[in-house]
Formats: C-alpha cells, sequence, structure tokens
C-alpha cells in the first residue's frame, strides 16, 4: 500500500518536474524574443523588480522561502541573458 502511494506521489513529481522543463524553454524561447527590442542584454532595474515581485509572492508560499525564490530566479536570469548574448553573436 505504501508503496504504491510512493508510486503514484513519484509519477506526480516526474510530470510537475517535465512541467518545469518545458515552462523553463518557452520562458527561454520568450528572452530569446525580447533581444530585439532591447538597447541591451542586462537590464538591472528590471531584474530588481523580478526578484522583488517573486520574493513578495514568496511569502504567500509555505513551502518556498526568500532565498530558494531569489536563487531560482536569479538563475533563470542569468541563463536568459547568456542565451540573448550567444544569440546577438549569430
Amino acid at each position: 500500500m505504501i508503496k504504491n502511494e510512493l508510486t503514484a506521489l513519484r509519477k506526480q513529481i516526474d510530470f510537475v518536474d517535465s512541467l518545469i522543463l518545458e515552462l523553463t524553454n518557452l520562458r527561454m524561447s520568450l528572452a530569446l524574443h525580447t533581444v530585439k527590442y532591447k538597447e541591451k542584454v542586462t537590464a538591472k532595474k528590471r531584474e530588481k523588480e523580478i526578484l522583488k515581485k517573486f520574493q513578495t509572492a514568496t511569502k504567500k508560499l509555505i513551502h518556498l522561502d526568500d532565498h530558494f525564490t531569489k536563487k531560482l530566479f536569479t538563475i533563470l536570469m542569468e541563463h536568459s541573458k547568456k542565451i540573448q548574448r550567444e544569440s546577438i553573436k549569430k
């Protein structure tokens, strides 16, 4: 019984992980499209706004904390900038 419950939970986790990957890929695709509308890749003000917005939103979530949210979105933004820079070089 417990093994079946664990298996079911793991299948749900796998599904959510797949969604996270797909949505992250979509985010990167959208970030690539923004390059043609920006003067430069880095937008410090926008990055600060994003971090502040999600750190505030995190306060309403019981399983996340500010540190995790900041780290997660910093990683996402850094990768977005990396692929934007690479697309400009092409």
